[in-house]
């Protein structure tokens, strides 16, 4: 469908998109002014069509054409990602990867990557920033270190931006990585206590019989730190 769009002696629009049977497509576009150069005009496009593209032509008198491509919708912001973990250890000082696989399941587009920041761990995402084609695959990682030794647990969210306005959604969540620290401080062991004791008796066997008594005198020498002891007796048959 062609239909003038404008009486203006200037100038005249023309608009020039694809259509299906039964489509209603109404455009307005306000005066040029004579000699205008660079200047921008009010325009207001409506259609009963869901078609999402629309191909704008700007005709003047002497022929001279301009034309402007317009999607009616936002691209689509939609990844499907697979880290190879979404848990890690480190200690104070180390650096770790998590690698991961992108794709693109929605609109073609160029997005940056980025990484929840924490003031213990310092993680940034390679590649930074990329352009994918739609259903593209690309490869990257995820780099985490540690700023100290204090024992912690750290949740990162690594996220997609788009770079284009026109999207549905800017910023989308790709996965977590549950990150531990530990602590460099092993824990201590308290020293076993030294114990050493000589007894001195004058007899190392002694008889008895049924219904009698004994009494056996000995010494005991502590020849370590001053401790309590406590002394049982055993029979034996």
């Amino acid at each position: 469908m062609r239909e003038p769009l404008s009486d203006d002696l200037n100038c005249s629009l023309l608009l020039a998109s694809v259509n299906i049977l039964s489509v209603l497509v109404f455009l307005s576009v306000g005066a040029f002014n004579k000699g205008a150069v660079n200047t921008s005009v009010q325009a207001s496009f409506k259609s009963n069509c869901c078609h999402p593209k629309v191909i704008f032509v700007g005709l003047d008198r002497v022929g001279n054409m301009g034309t402007c491509s317009v999607s009616l919708v936002p691209d689509i912001v939609s990844f499907g990602a697979k880290p190879n973990t979404t848990a890690v250890s480190l200690r104070g000082g180390e650096t770790t990867k998590v690698p991961f696989t992108l794709t693109n399941l929605g609109s073609k587009g160029s997005f940056s990557f980025r990484v929840t920041k924490t003031s213990s761990l310092i993680s940034y995402v390679i590649p930074f920033s990329l352009a994918l084609d739609a259903n593209a695959s690309a490869a990257g990682h995820v780099v985490i270190a540690s700023r100290d030794g204090n024992r912690q647990l750290e949740k990162l969210t690594v996220t997609a931006v788009a770079q284009s306005d026109t999207v549905n959604v800017k910023e989308v969540t790709l996965f977590d990585i549950e990150v531990s620290v530990l602590s460099d401080t092993q824990p201590t062991t308290p020293a076993l206590k030294q114990i050493r004791l000589e007894a001195v008796v004058p007899n190392n066997y002694q008889y008895i019989k049924p219904g009698a008594r004994l009494e056996l005198n000995f010494t005991v020498t502590n020849l370590t730190a001053t401790e309590t002891f406590i002394f049982n007796v055993s029979f034996f048959a």
